[in-house]
């Protein structure tokens, strides 16, 4: 675990100007502030550091539907670091996503404000969290007058698609995920813009959908689909367990990947960079969606800032070797 001398070291500063960065104890100028502000970041560290005496305790209350989810620690430290450089512990609980506020308690003393952070994208309704802020990460309300942090999965989609095209796959395949996810719909959507964008129709014997976000869905759609078409073609899937079943069952089939198909996975975890060959990937930016939720919850709080309905977070491409042709690699 990083300390504040690794901050202070990796910033060329003084121990001293990190804690009076972080605490806002002493004038420091902008430029030093955001270089300690990076470090912080960069080595994940979290100050310790105990209320003065006679200063209240101020909380955000985090809920989560699974704490040990693929994306809600990494949601839940972007909360965390931004809460505790403005002066805010955060207090984390597990909840049913049917009923996510059973866990809150309202009389908490110094509780400020609520973040819900899922582990899916679930349309949310019936939540009670009185008259506190609150923001939603990873997750929407269309019943409820909550604003929405969420990855830019329509972005994400057409990127990915974009990518393939562009090193000369084509037709493109695509495996989606359950189209009453807002990912489901929206990384599709992105695809289809895409192959608009190129002069490409929609083509159903193209496309096929699970109805969960299982590794053994990519599996079975990837071999219904090449029933109806042969490679070489570009795939994109809806998320990177889709992709590692797609390719086990070509490499079955006797294609390969990259020679036959490019493919292209979403959500960048870490099995992306053990699959042989190395998947491509969109970067589901969990860290950076609950550093924006924390962000959007304390404009509230203090009222300095008002966001819109719906922030949307790029999804970065991360290129390996999975969708580069052999002839170009």
């Amino acid at each position: 675990m990083a300390t504040i001398r690794d901050v202070a070291q990796l910033a060329n500063v003084s121990p001293s100007t990190v804690s009076h960065t972080l605490n806002e104890t002493a004038p420091i100028s902008e430029e030093t502030k955001q270089r300690v502000l990076q470090c912080v970041d960069q080595l994940g560290y979290v100050s310790r550091r105990k209320p003065r005496r006679g200063a209240k305790t101020r909380f955000i209350a985090v809920i989560t539907d699974d704490i040990a989810a693929p994306f809600v620690p990494s949601m839940i430290k972007g909360i965390q670091h931004h809460a505790c450089r403005n002066g805010y512990e955060i207090v984390v609980r597990q909840a049913p996503l049917n009923n996510m506020a059973s866990v809150l308690d309202l009389n908490l003393k110094g509780l400020v404000g609520v973040i819900i952070a899922t582990s899916l994208t679930p349309n949310l309704r019936g939540i009670d969290t009185g008259r506190l802020p609150t923001v939603l990460c990873h997750c929407r309300s269309e019943n409820l007058p909550f604003m929405s942090v969420m990855p830019d999965d329509f972005r994400g989609g057409y990127t990915a698609t974009l990518h393939l095209l562009e090193n000369g796959w084509s037709p493109i395949v695509h495996i989606g995920g359950p189209l009453t996810w807002t990912a489901g719909r929206e990384r599709k959507k992105g695809y289809l813009y895409a192959l608009k964008q190129h002069g490409l129709s929609e083509n159903e014997e193209l496309i096929r959908h699970s109805d969960d976000w299982e590794l053994s869905s990519g599996y079975k759609l990837i071999l219904d689909i090449l029933k109806r078409v042969r490679p070489p073609f570009g795939l994109f899937c809806a998320n990177d367990l889709f992709a590692v079943g797609a390719i086990q069952a070509l490499r079955e089939q006797g294609f390969d990947v990259p020679g036959d198909v490019g493919v292209v996975g979403f959500d960048n975890r870490e099995i992306c960079e053990y699959v042989i060959p190395k998947l491509t990937s969109l970067q589901l930016p969990a860290y950076y969606m609950g550093e924006a939720a924390a962000g959007a919850l304390l404009d509230m709080v203090t009222k300095e800032k008002r966001w819109q309905a719906t922030t949307s977070i790029e999804c970065p491409l991360i290129v390996r070797d999975s969708s580069i042709p052999r002839s170009l690699s």
